[in-house]
Order: structure tokens, then sequence, then C-alpha cells
């Protein structure tokens, strides 16, 4: 998205306003493509104002959703927040809660 952003059309005199709606947990990897593009040019390309809309809140799987783990052959993830939300239901689930991640790696994979 940030190396594509058109600027304003007609290469105006002032930079391009930006409102980023974004979760308060995503990265800074599009502010920071769009302000590179302006060091390139030696000049403010963007205005880049973020607005923090939405907080990602993990959910607590119930004791039918913890059953489904055992079933599952191939997961998919849209964000570092979807995994990390998975990976603590899958402790409750093994009774790794209280285990650190050192000690999980000494189980394998099967645990």
């Amino acid at each position: 998205l940030a190396a594509e952003l058109p600027a304003t059309p007609g290469g105006g005199d002032s930079p391009t306003k930006v409102l980023y709606p974004a979760s308060a947990k995503a990265r800074n990897d599009i502010q920071e493509g769009l302000e590179a593009r302006g060091e390139k040019e030696d000049a403010a390309v963007f205005d880049f104002t973020r607005l923090n809309t939405y907080d990602t809140v993990p959910a607590t799987f119930d004791a039918d959703q913890l059953a489904l783990i055992d079933d599952i052959e191939v997961a998919c993830f849209g964000s570092p927040s979807a995994v990390d939300a998975w990976l603590r239901n899958v402790d409750v689930k093994g009774g790794y809660v209280d285990m650190d991640d050192e000690e999980k790696k000494k189980l394998g994979p099967d645990g």
C-alpha cells in the first residue's frame, strides 16, 4: 500500500493528507513506507495521521472449541495477533499455560 498509494493528483504543492484508521496493535509499515517516499523526493509527499480505531481482543475458546483443535489439519491466520490468540488457546488445551517457551520446546511437536 505504501508503495502504490498515489500522492495528490497533479503534483500539488502541499502533501497529500492520509488518515489511516488501524488496530492499536497494527505495525507502522504503511506510515514508515509513506514517509520513506518523501525522503526520496526531499519533501513530504504525505501528511500521515494514524488513528487507532480498535484493539483486538483474543478469544477464549469454550470446551467445544478446544475439542476441535485435535482435528485441525491446516490453520490459516490473518494477523500476528490471531496466531498469539490461537497459541494461548492451544496452551490451555494442552495444559501448557504455566510453562515457559523453553519447557514447551522440550516437549517436541507431539507435546
